[in-house]
């Protein structure tokens, strides 16, 4: 019994100096996994906690780490050790990596504090076009007219002027070169009925340019549904083809005419089908194009209103707490049941759209 009792005291004092240091690792570990599903929940609830989630973890992660060296069963001595063999690392690190990551990371900050673009927005960088689908911390995705997604370093986009065409609208235009011999103010009617029928707001017809054999002029409108950018652009276009050559104007440079000999009554005009209707519908090119950047807008939107709600639902319990008159009481109530109804259609929809984002 005795050699017992000396081996079970000499495994507790080989044990009890690291106790300490099994309950922070198993506290740092269970700290980490609750915040991680606490800033997941949070992403989904709220727009745009994407970018402060990771900054909060990964500040998590860093005192985690500092926790677990002052916890750890060593002298001082070696723990101050360690503590600078650690500063060496991240300072290494930082030195190493400012050009990419850590700068990425910075001017990732620096965007989100401009908040110079939104997701869904289209927005055009250099020869880079599309529509923002995703912004994290080090980069932003974008997805082409091909449908394809591209990654642009936050770096890049700091370093680089880009246009942002926000979702509220747009000025959409096009040029067209026509001859001497047509005249402005029936050119401009037609162009400006072509702008309407192309379905753009307040249009407008500009001459850009008297040249030595033409002229340049400019048509456009305001476009409000954005999401139609692509479809509605080239929609203006037919239009334009369309009200030009049913009106008998051709469009050709003169400078053709003068190098190529045809009769004079020759006209560069299609024959008139009788069809100006486009096959495919507006939206249908876009939901083709940027359907991830479409579901990442929609979720977003979603976020919004269910962020609002929470809000507005929250403020209504405050002020029934402090009614005492029962039918408005009563009429509070509904009111936050019907919030809460809501709320829950709100949250069925974003996990749909989870599901087929994954």
């Amino acid at each position: 019994m005795e050699a017992i009792s000396l081996f079970i005291e000499s495994v507790s004092s080989w044990l009890t100096p690291y106790v300490p240091f099994s309950a922070t690792a198993l506290l740092v570990v269970l700290f980490l996994v609750v915040l991680g599903k606490y800033l997941n929940k949070q992403a989904r609830l709220h727009t745009g906690f994407q970018f402060r989630k990771q900054l909060i973890f990964g500040a998590a992660v860093v005192l985690a780490v500092i926790a677990l060296l002052i916890a750890i069963p060593i002298n001082d001595g070696l723990r101050g050790q360690l503590f600078g063999l650690l500063g060496i690392l991240v300072s290494a690190i930082i030195a190493l990596s400012s050009t990419t990551i850590v700068g990425n990371i910075m001017a990732g900050i620096m965007l989100r504090s401009v908040n110079s673009f939104n997701m869904g927005d289209f927005i055009k960088i250099d020869s880079h076009f599309g529509r923002i689908s995703e912004i994290d911390l080090l980069h932003v995705e974008i997805q082409t007219e091909d449908r394809d997604l591209k990654t642009l370093p936050n770096l890049y986009l700091i370093h680089q002027p880009f246009t942002v065409i926000h979702s509220t609208g747009t000025i959409i235009s096009s040029e067209v070169s026509l001859g001497y011999d047509v005249d402005r103010n029936r050119l401009e009617k037609l162009l400006l009925r072509a702008a309407r029928d192309a379905g753009l707001g307040d249009p407008f017809v500009q001459i850009m340019a008297l040249g030595d054999f033409s002229v340049n002029y400019r048509v456009g409108g305001m476009l409000n549904e954005v999401k139609h950018l692509i479809s509605s652009r080239s929609r203006l276009r037919a239009k334009i083809l369309d009200h030009l050559h049913n009106s008998g104007i051709e469009i050709a440079s003169p400078t053709l005419m003068n190098q190529r000999q045809f009769p004079k009554e020759t006209q560069y005009i299609p024959s008139w089908s009788g069809a100006s209707e486009i096959s495919r519908e507006p939206s249908a090119v876009e939901d083709m194009v940027f359907d991830k950047a479409e579901r990442a807008t929609k979720v977003d939107r979603l976020r919004q209103r269910l962020e609002t709600n929470l809000k507005k639902m929250g403020e209504l319990e405050e002020q029934a707490k402090e009614v005492r008159d029962d039918q408005q009481k009563l009429e509070m109530t509904d009111k936050v049941a019907l919030y809460h109804h809501q709320n829950e259609r709100l949250r069925f929809w974003l996990k749909e759209l989870d599901k087929k984002e994954r």
